[in-house]
C-alpha cells in the first residue's frame, strides 16, 4: 500500500520488474508499453503551451513528461479514478515537479473552464470512451479556439474499437474538430488543426 492510500502499484521510477532471482532473466514488454515507447518521444516535442491539459493521465508518467519539457506551463491531468490520481501526486512529489496538477474528474465533464487550455492530449485514452464524440466534444469545449489537441490511439489493441486513421478523423469532424491522422508503428496520431469547428 502506498503512503497515500493508493492501491495502484505501478510507482517511480516506472520499471519493469528486476531480474533479481537470475540475471538471466528477461521479462516481455507488453504491447501498448512497446508502442508508448516508440511513439511518445516523438509526439512530446509537440505538446507545448502556456496551459496543458491530458486527459486520462492514469498515474501521472505521461503528464510528468509534459510538465518536465514545459516547466514555464501549468499542466493538468485528469483522471477519473482517485487512485490513479493520487499516484499520480504523490510520484510528482518524489520528483519535486510543480508546475503540474492532478484531478479527479470525468472526460465527460471536465473540471475547467470553456476555452481554458491551448494544448489537450491524450495518449491511449479515446477507445476506453463509452461515448466517443461525447468525450471529444468535452474537450473542443475546454480547448482555446485556436489550441491543438493531439491524441495517440493504438492500432489492433485487444479492447475498445479498432479505427484507422480515416475512422478517427471523421469521428472527430462529427464532434466539430479539423484534424488529420497519422498511422505507424501500432498507433495512429490525430492530430487538430487550428481553427476547429
Amino acid at each position: 500500500m502506498a503512503a497515500n492510500g493508493s492501491k495502484v502499484y505501478a510507482v517511480l521510477p516506472y520499471t519493469h520488474l528486476d531480474a533479481v532471482a537470475s540475471k538471466d532473466a528477461s521479462f516481455p514488454v507488453a504491447r501498448p508499453v512497446s508502442t508508448r515507447n516508440r511513439v511518445w518521444p516523438r509526439v512530446l516535442s509537440e505538446i507545448r503551451g502556456e496551459k496543458i491539459l491530458d486527459v486520462g493521465c492514469g498515474f501521472g508518467r505521461l503528464t510528468l513528461d509534459i510538465a518536465k519539457s514545459n516547466p514555464n506551463s501549468k499542466v493538468f491531468g485528469i483522471d477519473i479514478f482517485d487512485a490513479l490520481t493520487g499516484q499520480a501526486r504523490m510520484n510528482a512529489e518524489v520528483l519535486r515537479i510543480k508546475n503540474v496538477e492532478f484531478r479527479t474528474a470525468s472526460a465527460y465533464d471536465l473540471p475547467f473552464e470553456d476555452g481554458s487550455f491551448e494544448m489537450i492530449s491524450s495518449f491511449f485514452m479515446l477507445h476506453h470512451l463509452d461515448e466517443i464524440p461525447r468525450g471529444l466534444s468535452e474537450i473542443r469545449r475546454v480547448l482555446q479556439k485556436e489550441g491543438r489537441y493531439l491524441a495517440v490511439e493504438p492500432i489492433g489493441h485487444h479492447h475498445g474499437p479498432n479505427y484507422s486513421g480515416a475512422d478517427w478523423v471523421r469521428i472527430f469532424r462529427e464532434a466539430g474538430l479539423l484534424a488529420e491522422a497519422e498511422e505507424g508503428e501500432g498507433a495512429v496520431i490525430i492530430r487538430t488543426h487550428k481553427n476547429h469547428g
